[in-house]
Formats: C-alpha cells, structure tokens, sequence
C-alpha cells in the first residue's frame, strides 16, 4: 500500500506566509514510516512549510501524491496551532482526491479526536496514541478489504455515518521502541526538507529566503530518546497524567543507549553536525544511559554539536561527557519561574536559585560547554511594573555573571495539559480552554501572543516587549 505523511505548518492556509509557524516535523513521522516499508508498504514523508507558499506547497502536495500513487495521506496533527492548516489541507485533497483516505496523528489529534472527527468531514480517521503498529495495520486494511477497519489498534474512524473508535489498544513497549527506525532517508522525499532554519528559531518560524543556502550542517537535527514523561508539569501536554490518558502509557518509555546511538550517527552520514534533545525526564539508570550513548559517538562526531534541553540539573559527569564527545554543547536550564517557590509548586521538579546558579558555574569549567537559562511568563506569577524590573535585573545578572543566554517567554495553553484536564492537581483556576476556544484562537493570523491562550494573560504581549527591552531577551539557538 502506497502513503504519503505530510508535515504542514500553522499558516499553512493563509496566502501570506510571512508569519508561518511550527515549520519542525515531529519525529514520529520517520518511524511510522519505516515500520509501515519494512512489512512491504511504501510510505514517504513530506515537510510542505519548506516551500515558500501555499499554492507552491499544494502543487508539491499533490505531485507526490502523484508520484507515489498514495492512497492513504497521513497528517502530522502534534503541535495545535497548526490544526486549522491542517483540515484545510485534508478539504483541498479530498476537493481533489475524493477517493484518497485521509488521518492525523499527534499530541493534539489525540487529545481532541472525536472533534475533529465531528468538525472536519473530509477526515477519514484519527490515530490515538502510538501510531507505527496502528498506521502499518490501517494500511493492511485498506489494501486487503478497502473499508473493514474495525481491527485497526487505535483508530477513530466512520461506520455508516457513525463515529466509532476502536480503544487504545497499542502501546509500544520499550523493546519495540528501540527496534523503531528513525533515519530519515529512508522515508524523505528531500533530505533539505527536514528543517528549515540555522537555529531553532528559524526552524519554527521559518525563513524562507536563505533556507535553501543554508547547508545542512548548520541545521537542527531533533534526536528522539523517549515516549510519556516521569514528571507533570502545570502546563505541559507532554505530561505523565496526558500519556496515561489519552496514549495508554502508564509508564516512561526510553530507547536503548544503542538505538539512540544509531540515529545520531544515521544523521551524521547525512551531513547534519548540530543535535538536538529536548526530553529529560527521570528515569533509572539515566547516567549510565547518556555515558554509553556519549561513549558510542566520541569518536565520531568530533565535529558535532549539541543542544540539550535540561529538565532537572546536570551532573559533573553529565557535563563533562558531553564536553568529551561534542565540539559544543549547550544546555538549557528551565526553572520557567523567577520564584522557586513557584516552580516546586507547578513543574514536575524544582532546584534552588542557588542551586542553578552552582551548576551554572560549574558549566563555566568547560571551555566547550556553554548554557542558555529559560523563564516562563504565566499569570501564576506576578508580572507588575517592579517585578519585571525585578526579572529584567536578574537575568541581567546571570548573563553577566556567568556568560549565559537568557531568555523570558510567554507559555501557551496546549491540549491536554494538566492545567486544562485537571486544574484542581495543582490548586489552579480553570481557564475554561476547550477545543472551541481553541478553534476560535486558531481562525487568528496569531502574529503575536493570544492573551486568550496564554491562560487569560491580558498584558502577555505588553510583559513580553517590557522583558526583551529590558534584558536583551535571547533567541535559542
């Protein structure tokens, strides 16, 4: 059976793509394709944001629906403000290929399933949760019987006008994840459409006039070490509380040392030199995880660099690892709150001011080795006119005292975070966020911060532009 998976970005809709968002593919795209092709399908992946319009992205939407004489296009539905692109993308190939199945999968199109089942006609059917097994058995379905998806693992689909789901009743177990593919040659159509931008920025904002000049070794290549979270945190759907519910995961999920050392070094032979990881639950045996994942590629990419996102702080021989086995390395702190206090209150785990501060130091004794400090802005904070003063001064300070990045952001609400499903956990108001308000949210150009999706933060724009005038507030790069 022949498939397409198809990446698109928010904005995806608007003939103005200047403002286009969410142009990074989720790295699920590759193992679901790989499975599907080692059982005997063919299955590729497309990345429409690289393209620098809509009419020109549609046109190689549908060359290649042509060119693999795809029967079944799945959508990448992970990060919500892309939705609304997405079914417009769906109505546009069913306008043209009624005869064309059509589903998405994601954090997001699972969270909120049977309404976009209920809201888009044109949407065959919604994959819950885990999708290798559950695409690869749709696509079994399809080519032995045509319509009899009752078996497909996962699935929301239609019977006679009806919505019908199926349950979930896949989860990848840490061995079959491990033995998951994630090289993306396998199933790309271009290689060059993997990420568009030099940093992280670039890459979800997009920057459509010098991608094609950028050569791929300045290009953010997203390695993937897990599935679920150890941890909650207030306004993550990424949550343990959101796996457990909505994917059936009831525990954290790692690769193997080994799987997670073939992928750095499948990318490596493409040409990619800068790695990120942007996942750090706890888990056991987590040190001797990354010194075995370190020890597999010190000899290779010396000339490799490495962004890593920071959960809980790092150890000596976290830092020191890492200093050993990549040209760079910058780790990125995330207390998200000024006040500790705070942090221990709402995030899944919490360190001192203090505590930063002597890692942060610490991260000082590598030459190779720099860091990047991450504050969030929430209305579970105080931001009035002193205490933005009071951030602004702080930030000030780690920068100055310790040579770091720092940054401040506003936080948006996503699907089936902890502080929509389950406010009372944390002692949180309800922000009364359901899919409506985020259709309504969704139908905006959102060329700035939605006040409305920032949990009702009426001055999130106005904060925001305070704390970057005042503290030089840094890109991650």
């Amino acid at each position: 059976m022949n498939a397409l998976l198809v990446h698109i970005p928010k904005g995806f809709a608007s003939l103005d793509w200047r403002n286009n968002y969410i142009n990074i593919m989720p790295m699920g795209l590759f193992p679901i394709a790989n499975y599907a092709n080692a059982l005997g399908h063919r299955v590729n992946v497309t990345n429409l944001s690289r393209y620098a319009s809509r009419d020109r992205a549609l046109d190689i939407l549908f060359e290649r629906i042509g060119q693999t004489d795809a029967r079944v296009i799945g959508f990448s539905l992970h990060w919500h403000l892309s939705a609304l692109d997405v079914l417009f993308a769906i109505s546009k190939v069913k306008e043209r290929l009624p005869h064309v199945h059509t589903v998405i999968g994601g954090i997001s199109a699972s969270v909120y399933a049977r309404q976009f089942m209920e809201r888009a006609p044109g949407l065959d059917g919604v994959i819950q949760g885990d999708g290798e097994r559950p695409f690869a058995v749709l696509l079994d379905a399809i080519e032995s019987s045509g319509e009899e998806w009752g078996q497909v693992p996962n699935l929301w689909w239609r019977e006679c006008g009806e919505i019908v789901f199926n349950g979930v009743t896949y989860v990848a177990s840490q061995e079959e994840y491990s033995a998951l593919d994630f090289d993306i040659n396998k199933s790309m159509f271009d290689v060059e459409e993997y990420v568009a931008g030099r940093s992280l920025f670039d890459a979800m904002a997009g920057n459509y006039e010098t991608v094609t000049e950028i050569d791929i070794s300045e290009r953010p290549f997203f390695v993937n070490i897990g599935r679920g979270c150890s941890y909650n945190c207030v306004y993550c759907s990424g949550s343990r509380s959101v796996f457990e519910e909505f994917f059936g995961r009831q525990e954290l999920c790692i690769r193997s040392s080994a799987s997670v050392v073939r992928t750095f070094l499948d990318a490596y032979e493409l040409g990619f030199r800068l790695f990120h990881i942007c996942f750090d639950p706890r888990f056991p045996g987590k040190e001797k995880f990354y010194a075995d994942v370190m020890s597999g590629l010190s000899s290779v990419l010396n000339d490799g660099r490495l962004l890593f996102e920071l959960y809980e702080l790092p150890s000596r021989d976290f830092i020191a690892n890492c200093a050993e086995t990549f040209s760079h390395t910058t780790l990125v702190y995330s207390p998200c709150f000024f006040d500790e206090n705070l942090m221990r209150r709402y995030k899944g785990y919490h360190y001192s001011s203090e505590e930063m501060e002597e890692s942060l130091n610490l991260c000082g004794e590598f030459s190779k080795v720099s860091a990047f400090v991450y504050y969030a802005i929430t209305p579970l904070e105080s931001f009035g006119t002193k205490d933005i003063a009071r951030y602004v001064e702080r930030m000030k300070c780690l920068r100055e005292r310790y040579g770091c990045k720092v940054s401040a952001m506003p936080v948006m609400a996503e699907p089936g975070s902890p502080w929509l499903l389950r406010p009372n956990d944390f002692g949180v108001v309800d922000p009364g966020i359901d899919f409506d308000v985020f259709l309504e949210e969704w139908e905006k150009s959102l060329t700035a911060w939605s006040p409305r999706l920032c949990y009702g933060m009426d001055n999130v724009n106005e904060v925001f532009r305070a704390i970057t005038k005042g503290s030089g507030n840094a890109v991650l790069e």
